[in-house]
């Protein structure tokens, strides 16, 4: 119970971060046997070149130039997982206001949720001890592929991250180094994620664009909250480093927030009273054909549009 002697007024209004992982993804809407996760197909790689169109792709003739494969049919996957938040809180005064308490909570933690998990793959185990590596596919943070081989064709759930330079990079370069990964991989827009932390040393590089942020080349920037810097082998970076990733468009699923109270004896804290409730939230998020991560020095920024003549 709160002091009667005080005016009951709303809470500070909350602002979500503005340029995080979600404002950053194609939202798509299906069949809900997506909740299973999601399986497609596309096609990665590139083309060649020739000087005669008569050039053929017969192997074993001597001296001729044969066409050869540029590009390759692919089945990629994605895994489901579900953010939640748990309120136990005193039955009095929470029954009639659970449904707006419940989703204020979700509102203010779900895209955090959500950029961790995506970056880093990690799922809890079912004892809340820790982390399970590889929990989720795909992810960010990844220096191994994961390939699923039932009855059909193999499904990547994971792919290795490429490295442009093993040097820590400006963030100007590193920047770069990405989108020439990007552009070397897809030749199309893509998604740089970025830590909230590098946000400032960048500010001078991007363009905003409605509610998103862009490279000078067109891709898209996702600036997480929930984006640790971590590297491919999920360790953390050395003070004054981060790391940032590229991948290609990133397709998204999600159900309606679910609230569930609790009901009786186990979920009530006898101790105190409080009961339990649950709000919860569905996702699968995708990604294909590219995946590159790049070490930035933070302690270093060449902000060459700052200089004045």
């Amino acid at each position: 119970m709160t002091n009667a002697a005080r005016l009951n007024v709303g809470p500070p209004t909350f602002t979500p971060s503005p340029y995080g992982l979600l404002t950053a993804v194609d939202f798509r809407t299906d069949d809900l046997h997506w909740q299973m996760g999601i399986t497609w197909e596309d096609v990665c790689g590139g083309t060649g070149v020739v000087l005669d169109p008569c050039t053929t792709s017969a192997p074993g003739v001597t001296g001729v130039a044969t066409k050869q494969a540029t590009t390759s049919r692919s089945f990629w996957g994605a895994t489901p997982f579900t953010v939640y938040a748990e309120v136990d809180c005193a039955p009095i005064d929470f029954y009639e206001n659970r449904e707006a308490l419940m989703t204020q909570a979700l509102n203010r933690f779900e895209s955090f949720q959500v950029e961790r998990t995506f970056w880093t793959g990690l799922a809890p185990e079912r004892n809340n001890s820790g982390g399970v590596a590889n929990g989720v596919f795909p992810h960010l943070a990844a220096n191994a592929a994961v390939i699923e081989q039932n009855i059909g064709p193999e499904v990547t759930l994971q792919q290795a991250a490429t490295v442009p330079t093993g040097v820590a990079l400006n963030v100007t370069d590193a920047l770069g180094a990405l989108e020439q990964a990007l552009a070397n991989c897809l030749n199309g827009t893509g998604i740089i994620h970025v830590p909230q932390a590098l946000a400032p040393t960048m500010a001078l590089l991007l363009q905003r664009q409605g509610n998103r942020l862009y490279t000078p080349n067109g891709n898209i920037v996702a600036i997480g909250a929930g984006y640790p810097g971590t590297s491919p082998a999920g360790a953390t970076p050395a003070l004054g480093t981060a790391w940032m990733y590229a991948t290609g468009p990133v397709v998204a699923y999600r159900d309606a927030p679910n609230i569930r109270l609790m009901d009786g004896a186990a979920p009530v804290d006898r101790t105190v009273n409080n009961v339990k409730a649950i709000i919860e939230r569905t996702y699968v998020l995708g990604y294909d054909c590219c995946l590159a991560a790049q070490l930035v020095n933070t302690a270093s920024f060449i902000a060459t549009s700052t200089t004045t003549p």
